[in-house]
């Protein structure tokens, strides 16, 4: 069954937008407490030196996955509609809808096998007959090179934020924070593309099914 996904990108790019907010309130929060810690021996305890001022960083961590969340769950309702409306269109695609979403949380495969997922429905939605000889642009493989690239950022900064107990590991750790907006804006900016993109070329599509389609009802002879 064919659906617009229009209005689902419409809350997909708000929601990542969201998110992106709340990933900007971790770094500046990051940024206090390494003006915090600057300011003591790297070998003193982070418990001890932060205090009670490690509570904004529960609050931001708590907006952090809240974003991260909602913007995920929507995002990934709109990957099941494209693919599956491409499927609708083509029968050279071997991916199907709920694969698409699944293999973001199968790990290692969830390296390559999303984006593949991706490509195949972009590329059935411009081409039905060969989906993979469309050709991926750049600015697609970029978005997928820094989607990666903030995930292990993000895993490895919160491990070493969780078993820091130095201020100089914590340090560390919240310099990582920091370092994951200039990864994350262009991410942001690369995704909500890819998202009208796909919405576009595929509302296009159904406008032009719709416009071809006969008028049943109104051709049918009455007797």
């Amino acid at each position: 069954m064919l659906r617009d996904p229009t209005p689902l990108a419409r809350r997909a790019i708000v929601l990542v937008w969201i998110w992106f907010a709340t990933d900007c309130l971790v770094a500046l929060e990051s940024v206090w407490e390494i003006s915090v810690l600057s300011g003591v021996n790297s070998d003193a305890s982070a418990d001890q030196v932060l205090g009670d001022g490690a509570d904004p960083a529960v609050i931001t961590g708590l907006a952090y996955l809240l974003g991260i969340i909602t913007s995920g769950w929507m995002v990934l309702r709109w990957v099941y509609v494209v693919n599956r409306n491409a499927h609708h269109w083509s029968d050279a695609m071997t991916i199907g809808p709920k694969w698409n979403v699944g293999w973001f949380f199968v790990p290692i495969a969830g390296l390559w096998m999303p984006f593949a997922g991706l490509r195949q429905s972009r590329g059935a939605t411009i081409d039905p007959q060969h989906p993979d000889r469309v050709p991926v642009p750049a600015w697609m493989r970029l978005w997928w090179g820094l989607w990666i690239t903030s995930l292990m950022l993000g895993n490895f900064a919160g491990r070493l934020a969780f078993a820091a107990d130095t201020a100089g590991e914590m340090t560390a750790a919240n310099w990582l924070y920091v370092l994951s907006i200039p990864i994350d804006l262009p991410l942001t900016i690369l995704l909500c593309h890819l998202i009208r993109e796909v919405s576009a070329m595929q509302q296009a599509r159904i406008a032009d099914m719709a416009s071809m389609a006969p008028e049943g009802p109104a051709h049918t002879s009455h007797r």
